[in-house]
């Protein structure tokens, strides 16, 4: 099954099982016609591709107004804050306390 999200005016894409990338079953990115990163897991290779969208900085589409161009940024900023507060809870939660003020990490 081919997977393939496409990014047309920043040529960067996501894909899997298409004739630009070999069907081995993981996910490639590709940027410019070049294969920048390959991962397992689509999560990761998302990160990948929004990260690469995000150094770009991309003008906003003509006729995009300013209240929507907000209203995205936004929502950025709050999923990149949700990340941040779920790995330091994570990290928080992998800390226990002996006695004497020793700390000791499990897992």
């Amino acid at each position: 099954m081919a997977y393939l999200v496409k990014m047309e005016r920043a040529s960067l894409s996501v894909e899997q099982g298409t004739p630009n990338v070999p069907d081995d079953g993981k996910y490639y990115i590709v940027h410019r016609g070049c294969v920048v990163g390959k991962y397992k897991s689509l999560k990761q290779a998302e990160k990948l591709y929004k990260k690469i969208l995000s150094e770009l900085n991309l003008p906003p589409l003509p006729g995009t107004p300013p209240e929507e161009q907000e209203a995205i940024q936004s929502k950025q900023n709050a999923y990149e804050s949700v990340d941040k507060m779920a790995f330091e809870t994570f990290a928080r939660s992998k800390q226990r306390t002996m006695k004497r003020g020793k700390t000791r990490t499990f897992g």
